[in-house]
């Protein structure tokens, strides 16, 4: 039997890369497409928001009843609420915000907070926990600098609601496929609320206002002995957020900006005084004049005593 002679466009068709292959087959079949889309390159960059693989660990629809006060608490994953009935609010620290039916309020990992129902007033929602997200420049399972997002609609003729409502109707109808249906809304679910911060009522609890806080705590109290830890508990968020959003405003980790602030006053003390250097190492915040003496030779390059002579030539 003869062989059948492959035509010369096929056989450089069969040779091309696969890109090649793709815009060849997309000529000779369709003619040139206006709405072609090579998806495939585009998912490489895993750190964009497109590259996220969100993993649903939680789903709840529950009820706070009336009067119902959650202790302050937080989660190492991103959590959703969406209000479906009744009054109450959702404290951050000393914040809060108001919620009723239609609110959707989206925190961001380890924010710490505490939801309460109006004591006249059963709340009925849904909550969710999602995991896996890793945005570039972001704590993980953060989707912005806010410490939360929140959104009212008028009514629930919205796709998030949808979307949760789908999402149950899977869990409790327990089909072969059930899980990979879910798997799909999730997805969905997370394009909705990425795109709500352009949409979302303005919240004063920016990262800027946490910086600020604890940058002012630090000026008044860097004689105290304290850590990042400490810090973070103040204001409620992780020490890993703190640090990225501090850096971010002060281009200096917390702890970095308060060794500079007693540095600062050692030299001016060292310059203007007479005081003995053990007693400035007191006043400045160090228990341990060696150690203090370490510190301050580090960041101002010199140690106490030959710093003292300099400026009093």
């Amino acid at each position: 039997m003869a062989k059948k002679k492959i035509p010369t466009e096929d056989q450089n068709l069969i040779s091309s890369t696969y890109t090649d292959i793709d815009e060849a087959l997309r000529n000779k079949i369709t003619g040139k497409s206006k709405y072609y889309y090579n998806i495939g390159q585009e998912m490489l960059n895993q750190s964009t928001v497109d590259g996220q693989t969100p993993t649903l660990l939680m789903f709840n629809k529950g009820i706070y009843k009336a009067g119902n006060v959650q202790p302050p608490h937080s989660h190492k994953y991103l959590e959703l609420f969406y209000f479906l009935n009744g009054k109450g609010n959702i404290t951050f620290g000393e914040k809060s915000i108001e919620v009723k039916p239609n609110t959707i309020v989206i925190l961001n990992s380890e924010v710490i907070h505490s939801p309460q129902a109006d004591k006249n007033s059963d709340v009925e929602f849904f909550s969710l926990l999602l995991d896996n997200i890793n945005i570039a420049f972001l704590p993980s399972n953060t989707l912005s600098e806010n410490a939360y997002e929140y959104k009212i609609f008028n009514d629930n003729n919205n796709k998030i609601y949808s979307l949760l409502t789908q999402m149950i109707d899977e869990l409790t109808a327990e089909k072969e496929g059930c899980y990979i249906a879910l798997k799909g809304l999730v997805f969905q679910l997370f394009t909705e609320i990425v795109r709500l911060p352009n949409k979302v009522t303005p919240v004063k609890h920016k990262y800027n206002e946490i910086a600020l806080k604890v940058k002012s705590y630090i000026d008044s109290n860097f004689v105290k002995d304290f850590n990042v830890d400490f810090l973070a508990d103040m204001v409620f968020v992780n020490k890993f957020y703190l640090i990225h959003i501090f850096k971010r405003t002060y281009n200096v980790s917390p702890m970095q900006y308060l060794t500079a602030v007693r540095m600062q006053k050692a030299q001016t003390l060292l310059r203007s005084t007479n005081i003995p250097i053990t007693e400035i190492s007191q006043a400045c915040g160090y228990d341990n004049p060696v150690y203090f003496a370490e510190q301050f030779k580090k960041t101002v390059g010199t140690t106490p005593s030959i710093y003292r002579k300099i400026s009093m030539m």
